[in-house]
């Protein structure tokens, strides 16, 4: 009896097909794009609007964010909700008159992963 498994192999890549699976190798994750803050509105008093780059197939976004604190360095990061909507993304009970950095990360479409966090941004709360 004569082995086939290396010719068929063969055969279908000379064929312009690629084999997948039972090779025993892990298919290498795609990276998530984090996303740009484009802007930051004002919203209601002790409200931030977010604006970000919508990310194609993302689940979601999430926020954070820090006061800014004496020094000019961020205090503690606080969690600012996860948000489908890329074009308004309210950040709820901020101090008017602090300063807060903001960041924001891509939720990956059914992978549970999230990309690198976003270029920080500061804005002033009224």
């Amino acid at each position: 009896m004569q082995d086939h498994c290396n010719n068929d192999l063969a055969i279908l890549l000379s064929s312009g097909f690629q084999a997948v699976g039972g090779g025993g190798a892990t298919p290498t994750p795609s990276i998530i794009p984090a996303p740009t803050i484009r802007d930051i509105l004002f919203g209601n008093s002790g409200q931030l609007v977010l604006r970000i780059t919508a990310i194609a197939n993302a689940h979601g976004y999430q926020v954070r964010y820090a006061a800014i604190v004496a020094g000019g360095a961020p205090g503690p990061w606080q969690d600012g909700g996860t948000h489908t909507n890329s074009r308004s993304m309210p950040v709820n009970g901020l101090t008017p008159g602090t300063t807060y950095v903001f960041q924001v990360r891509t939720v990956g479409a059914g992978s549970g992963r999230y990309s690198d966090w976003s270029d920080a941004v500061q804005h002033m709360s009224m």
